[in-house]
């Protein structure tokens, strides 16, 4: 997932969910000098953890549906990517789509989110997942399975969001 993320220029990336930081820490050493890397926990026991472990990241402890605020807090107007390895496919409905929406408003217009489908979710609930992401985004793909991960996972990457298109149009 990591090597979808820009590897040249001075990007804001932000990763949802960054948990103990197994994704930080890739995402770190990916980007170019100058980068920023925002990584959000809700936990607060993992975010302090995680910014002790790794100070040169800007940790957050906060709701990813607030994501937006989150950013504007740090002084941030708009990611240029988005990394999420949250249960996407567990989620009701409600926060799927708040989160969604907190993101597609997070990004640049050429921003990317990038989720982990894992392939144990019901086939149902990830064609949903894709569906929300359509509503949300202009270009959407999935990259192969990964078999060799447990659980089987693949990447759903999104590009472009509508939300940040209408508000560049007004």
């Amino acid at each position: 997932m990591a090597n979808l993320l820009p590897d040249s220029g001075a990007p804001t990336v932000v990763e949802l969910g960054a948990g103990t930081g197994a994704l930080t820490s890739r995402i770190h050493r990916r980007l170019p000098t100058g980068s920023r890397l925002l990584a959000i926990e809700l936990d607060e026991v993992l975010a302090v953890h995680l910014a002790a472990q790794l100070p040169d990241v800007d940790v957050r402890q906060g709701d990813a549906e607030r994501l937006p605020a989150l950013l504007a807090e740090a002084g941030i107007a708009r990611a240029d990517a988005v990394v999420t390895s949250l249960p996407w496919t567990l989620l009701p409905r409600r926060r799927r789509d708040a989160l969604l929406d907190a993101v597609a408003a997070a990004l640049t217009p050429d921003g990317i989110a990038t989720a982990i489908v894992t392939r144990t979710a019901l086939p149902s609930r990830a064609r949903e997942l894709r569906s929300a992401f359509e509503e949300r985004f202009l270009e959407v793909t999935t990259m192969p399975t990964v078999w060799r991960n447990l659980p089987p996972a693949a990447v759903l990457v999104a590009r472009r969001p509508r939300a940040a298109q209408v508000a560049d149009a007004s």
